[in-house]
């Protein structure tokens, strides 16, 4: 086996009650130990477990001290409280979900009866109390416009019923004759035991945590899937039409904004007669703030465990949840995944390649760690084969698996098979490579991807805008082999993509390309960045709307319209995109070149692949993976392949060797 890279190889390990009876994890560590180079453990809680409850400290406590002694670092993913356990305690601010409903006065009464609709998991995120957070009156005009000048807010006339056995429903009535004929609009709070992320119930939640594991020499330390309350799965929901609310979201938006988050959230449903752009800011303020939720708890975590457990912990684990933009995860987790502290980039469920390097871009190491689970060990181990090449990992899920999700990944004979093909894997990492070279960078507009109104065609079951095709997109562009990285209009936002000497710069990576996917209601900074694109020689091209500022401004631009292409135009051809040529491998950023093979290694075999690198023709034979870097002159750099047998140039044999060993030279010179 060879000598595992500083890169770690990373399984999960689910710990459930059969873990700790008998002490079974130090049979499971050794059983890892003993056939398998993996030597980072991911321990996270399943079943009856806690890993908040104090008596399981001393078992950690043990398995981290046993594992350490077999050279295997531990870490650790705690999953909030609320999600798979209840929150122990009273809280003082919780989240809310918040439902709406329309009726008419009429005989100088309205009565609704109002329900929440889609929490989840409520036998853990309790239903607290449901209440009235606005109720207003007016004589509507359209779907969506009111006549301004009959405008009453009637909050406080709500008389409410509430159910002693359903904290989740109301009962409310309005009285007041001198509305008869004018409709009414109410907005209802569902509160459930779970923190809103925008208070410090959560970050206190997992301060304590961490102090009471600062004792324990974990190695490790994560959040998975972070988000806010837990709302119905995606492929179940009909029509989400709630939104994230809580007081302590009420009072930092106030902060942020010098606005009302109640008022605002009325605005994203309706505005006075030809006041379309209260509606417009309305929806794209909400989201711009709503997304700090996550990212606020997700540093406080990165933060306060390296201070407690070093600076050389590893932070995870991945933020994707739904892996989507215009579903349920805008309102998990925000879809920060560009955002949050990691050193490496993780991804989860085959996320696409241009997310996932593009995420790596943001982060100081070169590798994308993807969680993965399957039922069918093979799948396992094409995809650590196929990933291999784009400087992606598997994260292997799980040890103890095997019924739930997949394969059981801490089996002995699991191990001893996967191994194979990490070994060769591992090659790769002692090359340590540069991200692969991508021809085009492609941003998207986040506002315009939370924001469908006024196109009621667009707004999809999420009430997100499902007209907006990014992320096929780019998995279609990379699939045909033309090489892209996806970044989010933040990194504009923020500075990390900037104009540099006539090009792209995305903290330091450099592109002569870039589309622009859906530019409608972008903020000023993004809005100077595409005139300034436009001016350069690069070769720009935007797809979408381009007619509203954030405040829902009408703009007018000076960017031509040779710019603008149709949202089905043949991007290759019309970019002049190059698609990459190397069979099972591609081109790095530093001009290396990484090539890998699955059948070579399944069948203890040898395979052979030519390529062309700096105007020379070269056939590599090897098996399973093979990296080189020349320099402009074509003489080697650097050079690893697994049972390397031979290696020709123009057709003269460089290299040559009987292909019983893996070769490995990162230092030609020495």
């Amino acid at each position: 086996m060879n000598k595992n890279s500083r890169h770690p190889k990373i399984d999960y390990w689910f710990w459930n009650e059969k873990t700790i009876k008998d002490k079974q994890y130090i049979k499971d560590i050794d059983i890892v130990s003993e056939n398998s180079t993996f030597d980072l453990l991911f321990l996270t809680q399943r079943g009856n477990i806690n890993f908040f409850d104090p008596e399981l400290k001393p078992y950690l406590k043990e398995a981290v001290e046993y594992a350490h002694s077999k050279n295997i670092k531990i870490g650790i993913q705690v999953w909030p409280l609320g999600f798979f356990h209840e929150i122990p305690y009273d809280i003082e601010e919780p989240a809310a979900l918040v439902t709406e409903y329309e009726g008419v006065f009429e005989n100088g009464r309205v009565f609704i009866k109002a329900h929440g609709k889609n929490a989840r998991r409520l036998e853990i995120m309790l239903p607290l109390k449901s209440e009235v957070i606005f109720a207003v009156a007016f004589k509507k005009t359209g779907d969506g416009f009111y006549d301004e000048a009959t405008y009453k807010e009637i909050t406080s006339l709500a008389e409410v019923k509430e159910n002693h056995d359903d904290k989740e429903e109301l009962e409310i009535t309005i009285n007041d004759s001198s509305l008869d004929g004018l409709n009414v609009y109410v907005m209802v709070a569902h509160y459930y035991k779970y923190h809103d992320l925008f208070g410090m119930g959560m970050e206190n939640d997992f301060g304590c945590l961490i102090d009471s594991f600062s004792d324990i020499p974990f190695d490790g330390f994560g959040l998975d899937e972070f988000h806010n309350l837990s709302l119905t799965v995606p492929w179940e929901v009909t029509s989400f039409r709630e939104r994230v609310y809580g007081k302590a979201f009420h009072t930092y938006y106030a902060e942020k904004t010098g606005d009302d988050l109640i008022k605002t959230m009325f605005e994203m449903r309706f505005c006075p007669e030809k006041c379309e752009s209260i509606r417009m800011r309305a929806i794209n303020k909400y989201f711009d703030i709503f997304r700090h939720s996550t990212i606020k708890v997700e540093n406080f975590v990165e933060s306060y465990a390296r201070k407690t457990f070093g600076d050389d912990v590893f932070i995870g684990v991945h933020n994707t949840f739904h892996n989507h933009l215009q579903n349920d995860e805008m309102w998990s987790t925000c879809c920060n995944w560009w955002e949050i502290p990691r050193r490496y980039a993780q991804t989860d469920e085959k996320m696409c390649y241009p997310v996932g390097l593009g995420i790596a871009y943001n982060c100081a190491e070169n590798i994308v760690y993807d969680m993965y689970y399957h039922k069918d060990e093979n799948t396992f181990f094409e995809k650590a084969v196929r990933d291999a090449r784009f400087n992606t990992r598997v994260h292997y899920h799980a040890i103890n698996d095997g019924s739930e999700w997949g394969c059981d990944t801490g089996s002995k004979d699991f191990l001893q098979k996967v191994e194979k093909f990490e070994e060769k894997i591992t090659l790769l990492n002692i090359f340590e490579p540069a991200l692969p070279k991508a021809e085009l960078l492609v941003v998207f507009g986040f506002p315009a991807v939370c924001n469908w109104y006024p196109d009621f065609d667009a707004r999809n079951k999420h009430d997100l805008n499902g007209k907006l095709n990014i992320m096929d997109r780019v998995k279609e562009l990379w699939e045909r082999g033309y090489f892209n990285i996806l970044a989010p209009s933040d990194a504009i936002s923020d500075k990390r993509i900037t104009i540099k000497d006539g090009e792209f710069d995305y903290k330091g990576h450099k592109f002569k390309k870039l589309l622009y996917l859906y530019p409608q209601y972008s903020q000023k900074e993004v809005s100077e960045f595409l005139e300034s694109a436009a001016k350069t020689d690069c070769e720009v091209k935007i797809i979408g709307d381009y007619t509203h500022n954030f405040d829902g401004e009408k703009i007018e631009h000076s960017i031509g319209k040779e710019f603008f292409i149709d949202e089905n135009a043949d991007i290759p051809t019309l970019m002049k995109l190059e698609a990459n040529k190397i069979e099972n491998g591609c081109v790095l950023e530093d001009s290396s070149v990484v090539i890998s093979d699955y059948d070579s290694v399944k069948n203890n075999d040898f395979c052979k692949y030519s390529f062309e690198d700096k105007g020379h023709c070269y056939e590599a034979s090897f098996r399973g993976t093979f990296a080189i870097k020349t320099d402009e002159y074509g003489k080697i750099e650097k050079l690893v392949a697994g049972n390397f047998r031979h290696l020709k140039k123009d057709g003269e044999m460089l290299l040559s060797s009987d292909g019983k060993e893996d070769y490995i030279n990162i230092d030609f010179e020495k």
